[in-house]
């Protein structure tokens, strides 16, 4: 965790819930190619104002309650025998200062995509920005 009075303002997006309740998480992503046998470091820079628990904005009946921003990184397609969870970011409450948070994975065999989500679930504002995903590492195949 990485803490700045200056953030990079690069490719800063906005989530705002401008006053609409209930509804659904607010978001906007990309998936990007990846391949599998290496490791990726995904970071991000992340600015919140007033994000709070809103009644009613969530994914429905026993989803978790919309509360909070964060990061969502999801493999697509792995294979079944090597499903390894990717590690989760911080889910942000309140107004926080620009900060950026990374973290490395590694892609088990079969992962080919990889959904980046930028996520507002709940009430307020939030601002991502200079959002990265590099290949740190790889090998050619397992055991190698």
């Amino acid at each position: 965790i990485r803490k700045s009075v200056h953030p990079p303002r690069r490719h800063r997006r906005k989530l705002d819930t401008c006053n609409i309740a209930p509804h659904a998480p607010l978001w906007w992503g990309q998936v990007v190619k990846i391949w599998p046998y290496r490791k990726y470091t995904l970071s991000y820079w992340i600015n919140t104002q007033d994000v709070r628990f809103c009644k009613g904005c969530d994914n429905g009946p026993g989803s978790t309650p919309g509360n909070s921003a964060y990061m969502s990184a999801t493999i697509s397609r792995p294979s079944p025998w090597a499903n390894q969870p990717l590690p989760s970011f911080p889910k942000i409450m309140g107004t926080h200062g620009w900060t950026q948070y990374t973290q490395t994975f590694y892609v088990p065999q079969g992962g080919r995509f990889l959904n980046i989500q930028c996520l507002l679930s709940g009430a307020g504002t939030v601002w991502f920005d200079d959002v990265q995903l590099r290949m740190t590492s790889y090998r050619n195949h397992p055991g190698t």
